[in-house]
C-alpha cells in the first residue's frame, strides 16, 4: 500500500471543493426574531385611545427576510391606526398583519398601534402580537409577546348609579321610618299602661 504526500496547495483545494459541495441549508445559521409588547402600564375606560409599542429584533446571526407581524384585535376595540418605522400595516377584519421586509442582524423595528377602546367586557384588554419570517428562526419561543392592559371599573352613563343607589338609600331611610314608628307606638302604648288605671 503506498501512501501519497498531497503538497500544501492541493490540499487546500480539495477543502475548498468539498466545502463548495456541502448543501447550502447547512451553512444557513438562521435569524432568531424575538418581539416584545407594552401598553406604557396604563389603566384604561371606555372611549379611551390605547397605544401598544411593538419591538421586532434580530439577533441574528442572519438577516431576517420577510418579517412580518401578526395581531388579531382584542373583543371591544376598534383600529385607529399604526405607524411602523420599517414597512407597512393595514387592518382588515379585526386582524393588524404588519410588513416589515428585511431586518438585518443586530437590528430592530419599532410599531405603534393605536386601538379605541368600546368596551372591556373582562376588565382587562388582552392582546398578542406574533412575528415571524421566511428564514429559519432557531428559537421560536420568543415570537410570541402579550400585553394584558387593566380597566376603570365605569358603569355606562345610563344613570345605573342612581338607580342603584336610591332604592338601597329610600329603603334604608324607609326601614328607619318604620322603626321611628314602631318605637314611639311602643312607647305612647307603655305611657297610656303606666297612666291608665
Amino acid at each position: 500500500m503506498r501512501f501519497v504526500r498531497l503538497r500544501a496547495p492541493v490540499m487546500v483545494a480539495l477543502i475548498v471543493m468539498l466545502a463548495a459541495a456541502s448543501p447550502a441549508g447547512a451553512q444557513t445559521l438562521g435569524a432568531d426574531l424575538i418581539i416584545t409588547v407594552s401598553d406604557g402600564d396604563v389603566a384604561v375606560e371606555r372611549g379611551d385611545t390605547l397605544t401598544y409599542t411593538v419591538v421586532v429584533g434580530n439577533n441574528g446571526p442572519d438577516a431576517a427576510e420577510n418579517v412580518k407581524v401578526l395581531n388579531a384585535l382584542p373583543d371591544g376595540t376598534s383600529y385607529l391606526g399604526s405607524d411602523a418605522s420599517a414597512g407597512t400595516c393595514d387592518e382588515t377584519g379585526g386582524i393588524v398583519m404588519c410588513d416589515l421586509g428585511t431586518i438585518e442582524s443586530g437590528a430592530a423595528a419599532r410599531i405603534l398601534v393605536s386601538l379605541l377602546i368600546n368596551e372591556i367586557p373582562d376588565a382587562t384588554v388582552e392582546n398578542t402580537y406574533v412575528v415571524s419570517s421566511s428564514t429559519t428562526d432557531p428559537d421560536p419561543t420568543n415570537n410570541t409577546a402579550e400585553e394584558t392592559s387593566s380597566s376603570i371599573e365605569v358603569l355606562p352613563s345610563t344613570g345605573a348609579v342612581d338607580q342603584v343607589i336610591l332604592p338601597i338609600a329610600a329603603l334604608a331611610i324607609l326601614a328607619g321610618t318604620y322603626f321611628v314608628v314602631w318605637a314611639r307606638r311602643s312607647r305612647a302604648t307603655y305611657l297610656l299602661d303606666r297612666i291608665g288605671p
